[in-house]
């Protein structure tokens, strides 16, 4: 019998636990001229919209690099949240930080400004969005203010 690759090489029918052979351990592969994960953005393939947006969109800088604070690589925001919806006009180039700014709405598209933030232990923490304080200082004030109103976690008084 011969490997079903086309190599030319015998084999056995059966291995060593009896189960049929076809193949020289590895030249499976070498029947595999079509690969259908690095297919061409515009053929039916193609799964997801991300990956079509990528390659669609000059990913080369930030959009909003003229804000300040690019940090990371650059993404595809899609502005109406649709993955699949691929039009020059849904489309940004991000760097990672933006991105999650704009998703978060933390930036306005209309008119971008980078958000107030402290740098604590090396990071960046984004101020909260109503006061001059971080998320997580936030809720300690607002404990804090429940605590000596003699409120619990569920807003009842406790006695």
């Amino acid at each position: 019998m011969f490997c079903a690759c086309g190599c030319g090489e015998r084999l056995t029918p059966f291995d060593e636990r009896g189960r049929p052979r076809r193949f020289i351990y590895h030249h499976h592969a070498r029947t595999m001229t079509e690969k259908p994960w690095k297919a061409k953005p515009d053929s039916e393939n193609w799964r997801t919209g991300r990956g079509r947006a990528q390659e669609m969109t000059d990913t080369s800088r930030c959009e909003l690099e003229q804000i300040g604070g690019c940090k990371g690589k650059i993404d595809v925001h899609h502005k109406n949240r649709d993955p699949m919806d691929n039009s020059v006009e849904n489309r940004m180039a991000l760097c990672r930080t933006h991105h999650r700014l704009v998703d978060l709405g933390r930036i306005d598209l209309a008119n971008p400004a980078m958000p107030e933030f402290v740098i604590r232990a090396g990071k960046r923490r984004y101020l909260y969005r109503y006061s001059a304080t971080t998320r997580s200082e936030a809720r300690k004030l607002v404990w804090a203010r429940r605590k000596a109103a003699g409120l619990g976690r569920s807003g009842a008084l406790r006695l």
